[in-house]
């Protein structure tokens, strides 16, 4: 997103003001969960663009618009006190993949590694207890 209106502020000749405007504007939006709104911004945003310009704007549009129905609202989440970062996402991938799948001279085909992954984390979560004909693989 923050690519797009860089480029379509380039290309309209916006002024440094009226860039980092749109920047915040876009941000704002999207952090209240007003998707609708934000695609609206960078829909007319995209009016008069060269096509170089236009290709950037068009993919942040699809980019926004293909996980619209559960976008919400982050700042919602975060007064209820819900984590909005990434960083929980990221720690569990190093605990669950990493350090079991990326040692050295390791290789995995794909159905290993999601069954592998899948054990890990019933390891991890002492999850033993589930009846093998619950648990999926994909």
């Amino acid at each position: 997103m923050r690519h797009a209106i860089l480029v379509a502020a380039r290309a309209k000749g916006l002024s440094a003001q009226a860039r980092d405007y749109q920047l915040w504007w876009h941000r704002t939006y999207l952090w209240q969960g007003h998707v609708e709104q934000a695609l609206e911004g960078l829909r007319r945003l995209a009016t008069d663009l060269p096509a170089e310009a236009l290709k950037p704007v068009q993919e942040a549009i699809r980019y926004l618009e293909n996980p619209r129905p559960w976008i919400g609202s982050y700042e919602r989440w975060k007064a209820q006190g819900y984590p909005v970062g990434s960083g929980l996402i990221e720690r569990a991938v190093a605990l669950v993949i990493n350090r079991r799948m990326k040692k050295r001279g390791m290789r995995w085909c794909r159905p290993n590694a999601t069954a592998i992954v899948a054990l890990r984390t019933d390891l991890l979560n002492d999850d033993w207890d589930t009846p093998q004909q619950l648990r999926s693989y994909p």
